[in-house]
């Protein structure tokens, strides 16, 4: 019976082991970031809308509109989520050095949360063969992501050259990301995608 005890408690740390190290490395698709305003100048706030808006219930429903912002009506643009659809991982080459994205907080294994500050002088060093899971682009190239559950920030340069340090491993998400807008319209909430719609207010720099 000792025997048995101890053989069934050495095949639970061994199933049971690497299933906990693995679920910390976890990214579920599709996966969410809230507070990402991804281009240079990009702001929240009072927008004006250039063409019809149907605003949905929530983000990435598939309903009828709860209700239309009209062209020319002025909103406010509360916060919005960029959501990658399918995965984009990009994989070392060599061990590598990498900027820590301490401003990424992951909160579940499909949502992560974007702060406003960031420490840009921590880094990390990434082993041979590690995988970065792409979760956000903020603008002018820069990008962030999760290497074995680690936020991490980088540049496109970084897999985009003949001399890169990465392969694309699943190159998936590259273009299959929709960025969602949370709104107020007198007094009514909703969501609508960015992309689909002209608007005016989103750009600081016009």
């Amino acid at each position: 019976m000792v025997v048995r005890a101890a053989r069934a408690g050495l095949l639970a740390v061994l199933l049971c082991g690497p299933i906990a190290s693995a679920s910390e490395d976890v990214v579920r698709y599709p996966y969410r970031v809230e507070g990402v305003c991804p281009f240079e100048c990009c702001q929240y706030g009072k927008w004006t809308a250039l063409s019809d808006i149907p605003v949905l219930a929530a983000e990435r429903a598939r309903v009828s509109p709860a209700f239309t912002i009209r062209r020319g009506e002025k909103f406010e643009a509360v916060g919005g989520a960029y959501w990658t659809i399918a995965p984009f991982i990009l994989r070392a080459k060599a061990p590598v050095e990498i900027k820590v994205a301490s401003h990424l907080v992951p909160e579940a294994p499909n949502r992560a949360k974007l702060r406003g500050e960031w420490t840009i002088d921590e880094h990390t060093t990434l082993p041979a063969g590690t995988d970065i899971h792409v979760v956000a682009y903020l603008g002018e190239g820069e990008q962030v992501g999760l290497a074995a559950g680690k936020p991490v920030a980088f540049d496109m340069s970084l897999y985009d050259s003949p001399d890169s340090e990465f392969t694309v491993s699943k190159p998936g998400g590259a273009n299959a990301t929709e960025w969602w807008i949370e709104v107020n319209s007198a007094g009514r909430h909703g969501w609508f995608e960015r992309g689909k719609h002209s608007i005016e207010g989103s750009d600081a720099c016009e």
